[in-house]
């Protein structure tokens, strides 16, 4: 690439990657998408962002509409939510990716083993640190979270 075009793409690709996953708040969107970070939803395998910035990242704070509805496209995700009050208004959202980074760095019982993956159980361990157990027997894998209750 750097012989066919120049240092101009490889330094938009390394830009890309430095804003997408780089050590700055707007990674921690990885950090909202897939990691456990709520005490009070253990189960809760992906959780939303409802910030300013979520517009200006294509919605992906709607992320566990999108887990839910995977076919659906960005911009359509808020009338997902719209459309369900009851079962999404319930679940742990953040606020902050800046906030959410923080923590991440410096909360010890938040650590890369803090995730939950298809076909696997992590129990987290808000005191300290967090436990992966070994794969479950089929059927316990999936953890049904509930609707929530509409007030």
């Amino acid at each position: 690439m750097l012989h066919a075009w120049g240092g101009r793409p490889l330094c938009y690709l390394l830009l890309s990657t430095w804003f997408s996953v780089g050590p700055h708040p707007l990674a921690a969107r990885w950090v909202q998408e897939h990691f456990l970070v709520h005490p009070e939803a253990p189960h809760q395998e992906t959780s939303n962002y409802e910030g300013p910035l979520n517009r200006l990242a294509f919605n992906v704070g709607y992320h566990v509409e999108h887990h839910d509805l995977m076919r659906v496209p960005w911009l359509l995700l808020p009338r997902v939510r719209a459309l369900a009050p009851g079962y999404y208004d319930g679940l742990a959202v953040h606020r902050s990716w800046t906030r959410l980074w923080v923590r991440f760095v410096l909360d010890p019982a938040i650590t890369l083993r803090s995730r939950v993956l298809r076909g696997e159980h992590v129990v987290p361990n808000w005191e300290g640190s967090t436990l992966g157990s070994p794969r479950l027997p089929p059927g316990q894998a999936d953890v049904p979270i509930p609707p929530a209750q509409s007030a």
